[in-house]
């Protein structure tokens, strides 16, 4: 009985903070669906702040990621940029969140890798 106590004060918990963010997630969407990535981006960056100072880890989070593929559509891909502020949020985090950011981590680390084997095998395959 404990423990399912425990387990329903997690759900409702976790759930009147997601309600916090839902206006600005909701924007968020509407403007990733009309393609306006610079104003996009200004605020995933304002609703990461806002998660940031109130500690509320899942929006952080979730920011964090959003964040990440704003930059794939918006900038060219670097990968060392990436992989340091997945450090930074690997240090800065605990709990589920800090196993989030290392899954992301080390698929970044695969793509990286991927991306300089492939340039190596295009460029092997042409003789000079």
């Amino acid at each position: 009985m404990k423990h399912f106590c425990l387990l329903l004060l997690f759900v409702f918990g976790t759930t009147m903070h997601a309600q916090d963010f839902s206006k600005e997630w909701k924007e968020i969407y509407h403007l990733e669906k009309e393609g306006s990535y610079k104003t996009l981006k200004t605020n995933v960056d304002a609703l990461y702040r806002k998660a940031h100072q109130s500690k509320n880890e899942t929006e952080k989070a979730k920011a964090v990621l959003f964040q990440m593929k704003l930059e794939n559509v918006l900038e060219e891909t670097n990968y060392q940029k990436k992989i340091d502020r997945l450090q930074k949020e690997l240090a800065a985090s605990k709990g589920i969140y800090k196993e989030v950011y290392r899954w992301y981590y080390i698929k970044t680390l695969i793509s990286a890798y991927d991306s300089k084997q492939s340039y190596w095998r295009r460029n092997s395959l042409v003789e000079t």
